[in-house]
């Protein structure tokens, strides 16, 4: 398993950060989601992920992929992140290579959110968290999606001035993450789905070039 170390804020008590990982954790039960559980070791806090590697440790991804592998990874992604928004009442605030994963099966798993947005505020379900920043996620998958598609080195020259050049669907995908109010609800409806929904066969494809 891999694992991370949480951060306390200020003064902030073991107890508390304990009880916020168990609550977001219960919300945010998900199949695209990586299982976790937290532990605390010599005053410090834990947090060990189930078996997975990030797709930055792929050369698949990182050389530039299908437009049907984009396709799967940006579903399993907006099913993670719809789980996240609605029903953890979270926003994640970093969406990119690294902490997006795929499991042993291949299946699309978005790293656990581990902290509320404002650390000094109890979790509080009747708290609505701001439309802006749940946009800010929601442009953070269209710059994922064409990441995925382009490959590191076109996204480096991409950063200094280059021309993106998408499949029609895609960048139409991309246009409507970045674009106005976008909701996942509209985006997990967009074109590029019902063009791309084999999502069987995309996992198992992965799989096999991958192994």
């Amino acid at each position: 398993m891999a694992s991370t170390e949480i951060e306390l804020f200020g003064g902030e008590s073991i107890y508390h950060v304990l009880n916020e990982l168990y609550v977001t954790h219960r919300c945010c039960r998900h199949d695209n989601i990586l299982d976790c559980k937290s532990t605390v070791q010599n005053r410090k806090i834990l947090v060990s992920f189930e078996s997975s590697k990030s797709l930055d440790s792929f050369s698949l991804f990182q050389q530039g992929c299908k437009e049907e592998f984009v396709s799967y990874v940006m579903m399993g992604t907006l099913a993670a992140l719809d789980c996240i928004h609605a029903s953890g009442n979270r926003v994640h605030r970093k969406i990119n290579e690294n902490t997006v994963f795929l499991d042993k099966n291949c299946r699309v798993k978005l790293e656990f959110p581990t902290r509320i947005s404002n650390p000094d505020l109890e979790y509080n379900a009747k708290t609505l968290i701001s439309p802006f920043a749940k946009e800010i996620d929601i442009k953070m998958v269209g710059d994922l999606a064409c990441s995925l598609y382009h490959g590191k080195s076109q996204k480096k020259k991409l950063s200094e001035g280059g021309r993106s050049t998408l499949p029609v669907l895609l960048q139409d995908f991309v246009n409507c993450c970045v674009g106005r109010s976008p909701t996942i609800s509209k985006l997990m409806d967009h074109a590029l789905f019902k063009q791309f929904n084999e999502f069987d066969r995309y996992q198992q494809e992965l799989k096999e070039l991958l192994e």
